[in-house]
């Protein structure tokens, strides 16, 4: 650090390309009718509400990663409730990361739970959820660990099929 600040040089930058960037959270809408939407791809047959509720459930993964990379030990929560515990190989090698969500909430009227998977061998996060509260259902997000990635959101809410994309969390 001292030869930075003497000669402004950071020195071998090289392994920056290999850690996964992390998101800034546009807002932190408080109920799911606040929160953005998804975007609709073919075979789509969501409604408004649904691609908000799909928005929503993407970023309650993406917090509890955020929170994983900051936390210590193996227990963390949601922003507005619920809670997750994370394991792996990850801890002892460079291998997959896990967290298993249990009613995780990003806004206050949507809980998620389920598992939650950071290959970083495969360079992918992938997440199987189920939804309760203001909707209900079950839903797959994945998104390749790369700037400027895409998640795809595919399942079914209120019986309805969603297959969505919003930028990844």
């Amino acid at each position: 650090m001292s030869r930075f600040f003497a000669a402004l040089d950071p020195g071998d930058t090289s392994c920056a390309e290999r850690i996964p960037e992390l998101h800034v959270v546009p807002k932190f809408p408080r109920r799911i009718a606040q929160a953005p939407a998804a975007q609709p791809a073919a075979g789509d047959r969501s409604n408004a509400l649904d691609r908000r509720a799909a928005w929503t459930a993407a970023r309650s993964i993406g917090d509890a990663w955020s929170r994983w990379w900051l936390m210590y030990g193996t227990k963390g929560h949601g922003l507005r409730g619920g809670r997750f515990t994370a394991g792996g190989a990850a801890y002892y090698s460079y291998g997959p990361v896990r967290l298993e969500l249990k009613r995780v909430r990003y806004a206050a009227d949507l809980a998620a739970s389920g598992v939650a998977i950071w290959d970083r061998r495969g360079q992918r996060y992938s997440a199987t959820l189920r939804l309760s509260g203001r909707r209900r259902g079950r839903l797959r997000v994945s998104w390749p660990s790369r700037a400027g990635a895409t998640a795809r959101i595919t399942g079914r809410l209120g019986g309805r099929r969603v297959r969505l994309r919003t930028p990844a969390p």
